[in-house]
């Protein structure tokens, strides 16, 4: 086995290899932490955009459904001023109904 001086010390053929894949493992871990950063950031970008994009999209609905509130509030409010609604209809013959109901005799048996 063939002895390498160093800085401090001597190592062997071995301990040269174990360097050199130490080396190796370290800078692939490195590589391989950064990627996982890096997709991270972009992972967490992303989400941020589809968060805003859906309060976007909630707001928008809210709009709407306060548009057609407003739409049915004013709906009902020109069907009672212009004409009556069924409900005063049928409440205004049940009382001519009653009225009449009254009025007549009771039958014999």
């Amino acid at each position: 086995m063939k002895n390498y001086v160093f800085r401090i010390g001597f190592y062997n053929e071995r301990d040269a290899y174990s360097e050199q894949f130490d080396s190796q493992i370290a800078e692939s871990n490195g590589r391989a932490i950064q990627a996982m950063l890096d997709n991270a950031a972009t992972d967490r970008l992303r989400d941020e955009e589809r968060t805003q994009q859906h309060e976007e999209r909630v707001r928008l609905h809210e709009e709407e459904m306060k548009q057609l509130k407003r739409g049915l509030l004013n709906l009902a409010v020109s069907i009672d001023a212009d004409r009556p609604t069924i409900l005063r209809l049928l409440n205004s013959n049940n009382n001519k109904l009653d009225l009449l109901l009254i009025r007549l005799p009771p039958q014999q048996q």
